[in-house]
């Protein structure tokens, strides 16, 4: 029942990853995208990707680099692993609760630590993400006071770099192929939909200029999702399997996803705007979904008969989306490729996740990653992917799984 809104702050020997480009080889033929313009804005329709693509890559059996231990040096556990970048050279950065900044080789042995918990310079409050800039430059967004802290590639501490406007609810989505940051800044306002009270929280993009200094509003107001009034005492909550919105950098801008159907946007202000389309399931909301996921949440050994009872009254009675999301989870790689992650039904999960990647210019469905829901990906490309595990106890580990032939 954990709210969706900040998985990515708080997100194996066997794991199972495979990869489907259908561009580098196989028989399969992917079908072709249909393109139009309306009123300046270009459309493109792809059909459903067919089923029998071969599989050219497959993901390594084995981890190139794993680092992350239950028991041993302090450098090599982790806590609340937050995100982390692999280098050109292979090395590995990793931000994480700890509040301290650690790199490490390319075969997973720590180099330094930097950072530590605090206000001031070079020190840390919620570090939330870690982004490689020009001239060996690491750079860490602290979500708290809206602020970026850059270190040389050895961990030296340069300088800091604090947005006040964009202080505490602000995340730092990414770095664009345009060199600038994307940062998701949220703003609560109180209204009505479809009639009922309502607590709808917008998004405000801004592009943050490292070179220059400058930011630069997106010019766009996004809703990100509605809170439904759940009792006459003003309490709001997300309706059942409600959509969130997600978004990832683009050139000159931001892929937009609302996640309420097949549909994304990209939106720059140089370019011209894209609406992407695919095929995919459209189900609706069943009173026989609400049950399953009710009945899943009952079923703990820890699960009391009042904490029962009260979930029944919850499935009854709370609001409920409609439609469920068609995906929840947009990443852009190094190539600005499009990953596009499909919605996990928390009833019906079965243990593995699935993407979709198109081409930098949407125009081309390359294939399909498929993985473990033990692997959190943080950084998704056709080399390989960067991602946390966790064990059945819980304990952390970086992991790099390559994409072979």
């Amino acid at each position: 029942m954990g709210h969706r809104w900040w998985a990515g702050l708080e997100r194996g020997t066997g794991l199972l990853v495979a990869l489907f480009l259908a561009s580098c080889g196989g028989d399969a033929t992917p079908a072709a995208v249909s393109v139009r313009d309306s009123l300046g804005v270009s459309i493109l329709e792809h059909p459903r990707p067919a089923s029998g693509m071969t599989a050219p890559w497959r993901m390594a059996d084995d981890p190139d680099v794993a680092i992350g231990v239950a028991d041993g040096a302090d450098e090599y556990q982790f806590f609340g692993l937050s995100d982390a970048l692999r280098r050109s050279d292979g090395s590995i950065i990793v931000i994480d609760r700890s509040n301290t900044l650690r790199a490490y080789d390319s075969m997973g042995t720590h180099l330094w630590t930097a950072g530590r918990r605090g206000d001031g310079p070079g020190e840390f409050s919620w570090p939330q993400r870690v982004v490689e800039l020009p001239g060996d430059t690491v750079a860490v967004w602290d979500v708290g006071p809206g602020r970026l802290s850059l270190f040389t590639s050895t961990g030296q501490f340069v300088r800091v770099w604090t947005v006040p406007d964009l202080a505490a609810t602000t995340l730092l989505v990414g770095r664009g192929r345009d060199g600038r940051l994307l940062v998701e800044q949220r703003r609560p306002e109180r209204g009505v939909v479809d009639g009922r009270s309502a607590m709808v929280v917008y998004s405000e993009l801004h592009l943050l200029d490292i070179g220059d200094g400058t930011t630069e509003s997106a010019g766009h107001r996004l809703t990100a999702i509605e809170y439904q009034e759940v009792d006459e005492d003003g309490a709001y909550s997300p309706p059942m399997f409600s959509a969130i919105a997600v978004y990832a950098p683009a050139p000159g801008g931001f892929w937009y996803g609302p996640t309420t159907g097949h549909e994304l946007r990209r939106v720059a202000k140089d370019t011209a705007n894209t609406i992407l389309r695919w095929s995919g399931p459209e189900e609706g909301i069943q009173p026989a979904d609400v049950r399953a996921l009710v009945e899943k949440w009952s079923s703990g050994p820890d699960v009391t008969p009042e904490l029962r009872r009260s979930l029944a009254e919850y499935g009854r009675t709370h609001p409920r989306a409609e439609r469920f999301p068609a995906y929840e989870e947009l990443q852009t790689d190094a190539h600005g490729n499009l990953w596009v992650r499909d919605f996990v039904r928390e009833h019906e999960d079965d243990g593995l996740r699935r993407w979709l990647i198109f081409t930098a210019d949407a125009r081309t469905v390359l294939g399909r990653l498929e993985h473990s829901a033990r692997l959190r990906p943080l950084r998704l490309s056709s080399d390989g992917v960067l991602g946390v595990e966790r064990d059945d106890l819980g304990v952390e580990r970086v992991v790099f799984r390559r994409v072979v032939r």
